[in-house]
Parts: C-alpha cells; structure tokens; sequence
C-alpha cells in the first residue's frame, strides 16, 4: 500500500518563505489545509512524525508543482491519493478541507483504506 501526500503549494525555497509567512500572519486564508495540519510554521508536526515513522505504508510527498510535472496529472488540491498497485482512490480538495486537525485526516485514512481496499481482498 502507498500514500502519496500532494500539497497545494509549489516547492522552491522562494515559496516555502512565503508559505510560511501566509500560515503565520494569515492562517485562515492559507489555501493548503493539508499543510495546515501535518505542519507547523518550520517542518512537520510531531504527531504527523510520529505517525509517519510507524505508518507502514510507503508514503511520498509532493509539492504540487512536482507531482504535475512527474506524473502529468492535475488533481483538486490538496490531495492524498492510496494505492495498492492494482486501485487507487484519491482524497481531494474539499474532503481534506473540512478536516480540523490530523487525527481527523489519520482517521480517513484509515477508513478509506478499509472500506475500498480490504473489502477488495475479502
């Protein structure tokens, strides 16, 4: 199984700066809700690590910007999309915009997984 992270920000140190100048001075009008809730203002946030390093799952992160221009695909971003080789189901924008904080986000996760991958295996 592997979760692929797609963030609705482009990569680039130029960008990272201003990122992190909108999550701090203007949280609620950064566009990313996904960044908002694996992040804090300078790298990830603990719970994420933490999750990360006992997940396993493989798990890759894309800025928007690579993901296009590696897999030429557009998506509503934000987005994470799972994958067993054979499917593959993506969490898109307005799904990951309602979520408040990453437990909800582990959560559906975990969910989707269930319901769209080991009901397949069944």
């Amino acid at each position: 199984m592997k979760i692929t992270f797609i963030y609705k920000a482009d990569s680039g140190p130029g960008n990272t700066l201003l990122d992190i100048g909108h999550r701090i001075l203007s949280p609620k009008t950064y566009p990313c809700q996904l960044c908002m809730i694996t992040h804090d203002h300078f790298g990830k946030k603990q719970e994420f690590r933490a999750w990360i390093e006992s997940a396993g799952y493989e798990l890759a992160f894309y800025h928007r910007d690579e993901f296009v221009r590696e897999h030429g695909r557009e998506l509503n971003w934000p987005a994470v999309l799972i994958s067993d080789g054979e499917h593959e189901l993506c969490i898109e924008g307005g799904q990951i915009d309602a979520l408040a904080d990453f437990q909800a986000l582990q959560d559906l996760i975990a969910t989707s997984i269930k319901q769209n991958f080991q009901q397949r295996k069944e």
